[in-house]
């Protein structure tokens, strides 16, 4: 299973460079990336324009339509 703590990946010096607005999505009950995995990512995120949206249940396609995704691609189709 996937970790920040146990990656090769270069994860929080990419995330550093970000100079655009970012979002990041985490579902509360993930079983795969934790809350803290995530709030990791969201403080490396370089972007002073950034969001983290902490969504319910373990994966992000339960209850599509109240997520924070489907949010915002209504919000931007309107």
């Amino acid at each position: 299973m996937w970790s920040l703590e146990t990656s090769k990946c270069q994860g929080p010096e990419q995330l550093a460079k970000f100079a655009i607005p970012a979002l990041v999505i985490q579902s509360r009950a993930d079983q795969g990336v934790f809350l803290s995995d995530a709030a990791k990512m969201f403080a490396a995120v370089g972007s002073k324009d950034k969001t983290i949206e902490l969504i319910p249940g373990p994966i992000y396609l339960e209850d599509a339509p109240t997520t924070a995704t489907a949010r915002h691609r209504s919000s931007r189709s309107g």
